[in-house]
C-alpha cells in the first residue's frame, strides 16, 4: 500500500486524503492549527464554483471539480453543491477580454447566453437602480453556475478521509520536506516520517517549505475581506445570495485585492499571527444597491491569485496543489499532478 502525507489540510489538502484513501492509498495528513481553522482560504459560508473562465483548459478543470463534488455528495448523502445560476459582467475596457470567456466556453461546449445591459437590469432588478450595469455594459449568463460552502465541505472531506482511514494530525506543523531516494520525509518537531509520496496544499504557506529544495513558488499573497449584509428581500439577489434555507441567509459582498500584495515581510507576520485582522472595507457596492443594513465581517481569508502549479521535485513524489477547483486533488496521479 502507497504511504502517502498530505501537508496542509484545509479545503485542498482534505480533498487529497479523501480522494487518496479512495484510492487504497495509506494516508497521514498534516495541519498546523487546528482542523476548520479561519486563518487560510478554506473558511467562510460560501464560495463560487462556475464553468466561465478565460482559457478551454480551465472550464475543462471545472468539469472535474463539479463531478468531484457530485461524488462527494452520493458517497456522503449531503447536498453540497447549490445550483444558482451566474453573470460574469464586462464593462468597456475589461481587464480580461469577454471573447476569451465565450471562445472558452464554446470550445468546451458549455452553454451560454450573452446579453448587454439592458437585459441584465430587465431580467434582475437589484441592477436596475444604480449606476454599475449601464447600457454599454455586457454580460455571460451560465446557468453552470452556484455555490459551495467551504468550512462545512472541507469538515466532510475530513470525515469521510477519516472513516476510510486517513490519520488526520492537526497542531503538527510541518517543518521541512525532504526528499530521500525517491521517498519523502516529512519532518516535524517529533521528528522525521518516511512515506512513499507527499502532498503539499498549504497555499500562502508554500515557499516555506519549498524554498529550502531550491524551488520557489511565484505566489502573490493578498486578504479578500467578505461581509454579510441582511435584506428585507432576499429575492431580489437571485446571483449572489445564499441558500434561502440557511438561517444565516444574507447578501455576501467580497472585497478582493487582487493588485494588492501583502509582500512577503507582512505575509509572514499576519499568517505567523494565525489570522488576518478585519479591517472594515466600504465596498462599491454598498453605496450602489438599496436597502443593505449593517451587516457582520468574517476574517478575511489569505489568498495566492497564482498560476496553477503542479509539478513534482527531483521524481521525489511531492505534489504541490493550488487551485481553487474544490475537491480535484488526489483524483489524478498522487506523484505527478495537483490541482483544487
Amino acid at each position: 500500500m502507497t504511504r502517502v502525507a498530505v501537508v496542509g489540510l484545509g479545503g485542498l489538502g482534505s480533498a487529497a486524503a479523501y480522494w487518496l484513501t479512495r484510492r487504497g492509498a495509506e494516508v497521514v495528513g498534516f495541519e498546523q492549527f487546528e482542523l476548520g481553522h479561519v486563518r487560510g482560504a478554506s473558511h467562510d459560508h460560501s464560495r463560487i464554483i462556475r464553468r466561465s473562465y478565460h482559457t478551454p483548459h480551465y472550464v475543462r478543470l471545472t468539469a472535474g471539480a463539479y463531478r468531484a463534488w457530485r461524488a462527494v455528495e452520493e458517497d456522503s448523502g449531503e447536498t453540497v453543491i447549490t445550483t444558482t445560476g451566474g453573470l460574469d459582467l464586462f464593462p468597456p475596457g475589461a481587464a480580461i477580454d469577454a471573447q476569451s470567456y465565450r471562445d472558452s466556453l464554446t470550445a468546451e461546449g458549455v452553454p451560454f447566453e450573452w446579453i448587454d445591459g439592458g437585459e441584465v437590469r430587465r431580467r434582475w432588478p437589484v441592477f436596475a437602480g444604480g449606476t454599475r450595469v449601464t447600457p454599454d455594459v455586457m454580460a455571460i449568463w451560465s446557468a453552470e453556475t452556484g455555490i459551495v460552502p467551504p468550512a462545512r465541505s472541507t469538515a466532510l472531506l475530513q470525515r469521510l478521509a477519516g472513516e476510510r482511514g486517513a490519520v488526520l494530525r492537526d497542531r503538527t506543523p510541518v517543518r521541512a520536506v525532504r526528499p530521500v531516494g525517491g521517498e519523502v520525509d516529512i519532518v516535524t518537531d517529533a521528528g522525521a516520517e518516511r512515506f512513499d509520496a507527499a502532498v503539499v496544499t498549504v497555499d500562502a504557506w508554500a515557499n516555506h517549505l519549498l524554498e529550502p529544495l531550491g524551488l520557489a513558488v511565484p505566489l502573490a499573497v493578498t486578504r479578500e475581506q467578505v461581509s454579510y449584509y441582511p435584506h428585507a428581500d432576499l429575492d431580489r439577489f437571485v446571483l449572489v445570495r445564499a441558500a434561502a434555507a440557511d438561517p444565516q441567509a444574507a447578501v455576501r459582498l467580497a472585497a478582493p485585492a487582487p493588485q494588492r500584495s501583502l509582500g512577503a515581510d507582512r505575509a509572514r507576520v499576519l499568517l505567523a499571527e494565525g489570522h488576518v485582522a478585519p479591517g472594515r472595507t466600504r465596498l462599491d457596492l454598498e453605496r450602489r444597491v438599496e436597502g443593505l443594513g449593517p451587516g457582520p465581517e468574517l476574517p478575511g481569508r489569505v489568498t495566492t491569485p497564482a498560476p496553477e502549479v503542479a509539478t513534482d521535485l527531483d521524481g521525489a513524489g511531492v505534489a504541490v496543489a493550488r487551485r481553487n477547483l474544490g475537491p480535484v486533488p488526489g483524483r489524478q496521479d498522487h506523484r505527478r499532478r495537483g490541482g483544487g
